[in-house]
């Protein structure tokens, strides 16, 4: 059974995360706080999960610098969800944004790439976050990733051109037994992880 390792950095939906993918995978819980990024090649893939105590634009620079070598050196399937998304972000040079209001509830999110969520054109998902990822039309060639789905406040979810790394600014794991966003996360990682 392929072993995933979930970064808790803090997220109130950890249980959600266990209860989605402990059918399918071998979990491992790890609080941020005691990760070092040379324990990667442990696991075949890697969570980054959501967080409300710090962001990347404040103290999180300081708090998260073992995921952001993470990111740096590593090879292994980095998924990263809501701070997570945010935390690749900040790793990839990414522009990060203050929201005017926090963004919480049920969004509809459009997608850019359709194969990628199974034919779908846009997607119900559950969100909950005040930071924003933002890559302009003129900064999209040089991005050190493609954007897979974008909603009104920014970009929704992207993967890396090069290395195995995607990043949901969503919650897959909420309301997963309600939401398509929950089946899509559990296809998704068993299409990554196929090898």
């Amino acid at each position: 059974m392929k072993k995933i390792l979930i970064i808790n950095n803090d997220t109130v939906h950890i249980q959600e995360f266990i209860d989605l993918l402990s059918p399918h995978y071998s979990l491992e819980l790890m609080h941020y706080s005691d990760f070092l990024h040379s324990m990667a090649e442990d696991y075949d893939a890697i969570i980054l999960s959501g967080g409300a105590n710090h962001s990347v634009l404040g103290q999180g620079r300081w708090l998260y610098q073992e995921q952001f070598r993470l990111v740096a050196q590593s090879e292994v399937p980095i998924i990263g969800v809501c701070l997570g998304f945010q935390i690749l972000a900040y790793a990839l040079d990414i522009e990060i944004t203050v929201l005017d209001e926090k963004v919480h509830g049920l969004t509809e999110v459009q997608i850019r790439d359709r194969a990628f969520f199974e034919g779908a054109s846009f997607l119900q998902v559950y969100e909950a976050h005040r930071f924003a990822v933002h890559i302009g039309k003129e900064q999209e060639v040089s991005a050190a990733v493609d954007i897979l789905a974008e909603s009104s406040t920014g970009v929704e979810a992207f993967r890396h051109k090069e290395r195995p790394f995607y990043g949901f600014q969503f919650h897959p794991e909420v309301f997963h037994d309600k939401l398509e966003s929950g089946t899509f996360f559990v296809n998704f990682l068993k299409k990554l992880l196929v090898s």
